[in-house]
């Protein structure tokens, strides 16, 4: 895709060429462009007045530079100075012809040579502040260009140049004096507008600088660079309703502007209009078929919006065209993996795995665990955290998802080995610590348990689940319930509306005989589980049954064996069905 030249090399080039070849004001509704060198001149009174032999030597290149004959041309010119040092023309000639050359150093020094005859010759004066401007001495540029304008107040030429490098030297006010000067003297000048209106964007006066693009675009509707920097500006606010708008219709007078569609297509994208993004790449596609950068572009909206065939076609022809792209080939796995293809999603994990470094090894092990996961295949996803650990022995993060994953599989001794190595390598994190203190109760081990718990909260006092865990575990056990109590309005303090809190308080209004309240709070608790919860049901159950109330407990008693079936709830219903057929329910 063709890429412009920068906007400040632009900018100094344009110095240089104006500087060079506009020894007049600027025109006023086109943008101003760089000329080649004048090929034919007409002689001036000052040619006229040079000696024969120096004339005839500046005739001799003319018609040298009209054959392209640069260095003879030089030469001549070289010889004119041989028979009239105060030829000032021909000084900016030689310059003129060094900066074609690429001469930078040699051309200042011919045209600083020529102002030691005139100081005041204007022509040079502009040469040397566009060769300043171009190399970013801005000071030594300032100095000549406000040479030209001092002497001539309406070169709004070099008011414009004077307005850049002050642009370039972030002293915007001073620009903006130097274009409203400009505008004073020529209302019409389109590029003057422009730069005005960038000025004021930097000046985050962004209010003025739509009110000036508005107006360049009203007068100079084909001043394309308005529409451009309009929606820029646009852009920057976020306003990208206006920015795309403003695109849509540079893009109607200029449609073959790849670089401006391929803005709006980013526009699209911020506005999460990935249909329109799309359409905008595939017309860029057309111009440019197979490139890469565009079928990535593509690939990655497909994919956004699900469409995984149209996604797995555009990564597979980058894959054929560019086999060293990185992108591709991850995003074929997700692709897979999104489809549900996770054995053939697992393979292309697995070849990322042997171009990858140390570090994405890791994360690729990590993540083809948690596919064998969604297949239900434990093992191999110990298997892949085992090489994860392999590659990275002092991760702490791996030895915790290795202990999650050993819990699942009901090996709570090796789970409860790497939790531990996880909180001896991280012993802050609170979520560690934790999850230890939940393992250890599943191998009831409540006093270990109730310890990982309290470290929890000395870590983070707003630790809400291990505030729950241990005024819970005191509950069960009969231990202090009023410090069990206290554990859980601590809690309650943090998630108020939290059911399963509820349920812990309520058993300790159980434990503690306070069955009105506890029926209360249970009531409350099962209102806040949508699904309902096995545990809190059962508990409601058995607070009905202490209050005699035993239709209420047979039904809650059902709600939780449809929940979970559990032998022990059951057995429970069973109890409280006979109590009913006895006469003894309500």
């Amino acid at each position: 895709m063709k890429r412009k030249i920068p906007m400040r090399l632009l900018l100094s080039l344009a110095i240089v060429a104006a500087a060079l070849f506009s020894p007049a004001c600027a025109s006023t509704g086109k943008v101003q462009e760089a000329k080649k060198i004048p090929m034919n001149r007409e002689i001036t009174p000052e040619f006229t007045r040079m000696t024969a032999r120096a004339n005839y030597h500046f005739l001799k290149a003319e018609m040298e530079l009209r054959e392209n004959k640069i260095k003879e041309a030089l030469e001549d010119y070289r010889k004119v100075l041989n028979f009239d040092k105060d030829a000032l023309p021909v000084y900016l000639e030689i310059s003129r012809i060094l900066l074609r050359m690429g001469d930078y150093k040699e051309a200042t020094e011919m045209a600083q040579k020529g102002l030691e005859h005139d100081p005041e010759y204007l022509p040079l004066h502009a040469v040397l502040g566009g060769i300043y401007s171009s190399a970013q001495d801005y000071d030594r540029a300032l100095i000549h260009f406000r040479k030209v304008v001092d002497m001539d107040p309406e070169r709004t030429d070099i008011r414009l140049y004077l307005a850049i490098n002050f642009m370039e030297t972030k002293d915007f006010k001073k620009a903006e004096k130097e274009l409203l000067a400009l505008l004073k003297y020529e209302p019409e000048n389109s590029l003057g507008v422009f730069y005005l209106a960038r000025v004021y964007v930097s000046m985050e006066r962004f209010d003025k600088a739509e009110g000036y693009l508005k107006d360049s675009i009203r007068r100079y509707p084909d001043f394309m660079k308005s529409y451009e920097t309009l929606g820029w500006v646009y852009l920057i606010q976020k306003k990208y309703d206006l920015a795309s708008e403003i695109y849509e219709k540079y893009l109607d007078i200029n449609p073959g502007d790849e670089e401006i569609r391929e803005k709006l297509a980013n526009i699209y994208l911020l506005k999460k209009s990935y249909g329109q993004a799309l359409d905008m790449y595939e017309q860029l596609e057309e111009n440019t078929p197979g490139t890469v950068d565009l079928a990535l572009k593509m690939g990655i909206l497909h994919f956004q919006q699900k469409e995984y065939d149209k996604a797995l076609e555009k990564f597979q022809l980058i894959k054929l065209k560019d086999p060293a792209n990185e992108v591709a080939p991850y995003y074929i796995a997700r692709i897979y993996e999104e489809m549900e293809m996770y054995e053939t999603s697992i393979e292309e994990w697995e070849k990322l795995a042997t171009t990858a470094g140390e570090k994405d090894s890791v994360d690729i092990f990590v993540h083809i665990g948690s596919i064998y996961e969604k297949m239900g295949d434990l093992a191999k996803t110990e298997t892949m955290l085992l090489k994860a650990i392999a590659l990275k022995k002092e991760d702490p993060d791996l030895y915790y998802m290795l202990g999650v994953i050993q819990v699942k599989k009901e090996e709570y001794a090796d789970a409860i080995g790497n939790i531990k190595k996880a909180v001896e390598l991280e012993p802050d994190r609170d979520d560690f610590v934790f999850y230890l203190g939940a393992t250890y109760e599943k191998v009831k081990d409540f006093q270990k348990s109730i310890e990982a718990m309290k470290k929890t909260i000395e870590i983070n006092p707003q630790h809400s689940d291990a505030l729950n865990y241990i005024g819970y575990l005191y509950a069960e056990h009969d231990m202090d319930l009023d410090e069990a109590l206290g554990y859980l309005r601590r809690a309650l303090k943090l998630e108020p509306n939290n059911g399963y809190y509820l349920d812990s308080l309520g058993w300790i209004y159980y434990k503690q005989g306070k069955y009105s309240k506890a029926l209360k709070v249970l009531l409350q608790a099962a209102g806040t589980v949508e699904k309902g919860d096995a545990t809190i049901l059962e508990h409601l159950g058995d607070t009905h049954f202490a209050m005699k109330q035993y239709k209420e407990a047979a039904e809650a008693y059902e709600g939780s064996l449809k929940v979970k079936d559990d032998p022990s709830v059951k057995k429970k219903q069973q109890k409280v069905l006979g109590f009913i057929k006895g006469g003894g329910g309500k």
